[in-house]
């Protein structure tokens, strides 16, 4: 522990006096950050939202039932994967920035950002995963092979098998 680096802003350095004042140069920082933060945040809101109304007019456009049904699976993953990196990343990132400033000690929960940040990279093809049925099929699938589950057996009545061949004849 003693080789750990930590860094954080004091907001309120105590002045001569030993009266805490906010330091106007960590706010300052403290500003900047959260452009920093916002800037790629509005891009993910922005580039979501318009992908959003290109695929609903997709949707409507669609030629036939399959290529619609498809279209709005991607769009369903689409809004879930934009929402996974506002709780995975945005929100904690921001309220381990902001919570110093109002004198808020998150001690000990700081730690919950970092996993959530390493989580994100793993999370996010989930949602392709299990809301494309294709892919949620193919992913079942792998696992019934990797699991030796042998393939369903189609099993037939012996009346449809009869009613079957009098057809034939």
């Amino acid at each position: 522990m003693n080789e750990t680096v930590y860094s954080a802003a004091f907001f309120y350095p105590p002045d001569d006096n030993g009266v805490p004042h906010l330091d106007m140069k960590i706010l300052r920082s403290y500003i900047i950050l959260s452009f920093s933060l916002a800037i790629p945040f509005n891009i993910m809101i922005f580039a979501g939202f318009m992908s959003h109304s290109k695929i609903k007019k997709l949707i409507e456009h669609g030629e036939c039932e399959y290529t619609k049904r498809l279209q709005l699976q991607l769009h369903k993953a689409l809004v879930v994967q934009t929402f996974l990196p506002i709780f995975l990343f945005f929100l904690p990132m921001g309220a381990l920035f902001t919570a110093p400033l109002f004198h808020v000690d998150i001690g000990s929960w700081s730690y919950l950002t970092t996993y959530l940040y390493a989580l994100y990279p793993a999370v996010d093809p989930l949602p392709i995963v299990f809301i494309v049925e294709e892919y949620r099929r193919a992913f079942y699938e792998l696992f019934d092979f990797c699991m030796c589950t042998p393939p369903p057996t189609k099993v037939e009545d012996a009346s449809s098998m009869y009613r079957n061949s009098e057809a034939a004849l």
